[in-house]
């Protein structure tokens, strides 16, 4: 599929940004949850 180069461009930086905010929700995510973190220390 080809884009138009100003989409492409948008997408791109979109892309940049949503991926900050998904790293950062999934570590708040992740340090919250007590059953993860249970089963964590059970296992190691």
């Amino acid at each position: 599929m080809e884009l138009p180069a100003q989409l492409h461009r948008d997408l791109t930086a979109y892309a940049e940004v949503l991926v900050r905010l998904i790293a950062a929700v999934l570590e708040r995510f992740i340090a919250s949850d007590r059953g993860f973190a249970k089963a964590r220390r059970i296992s190691i």
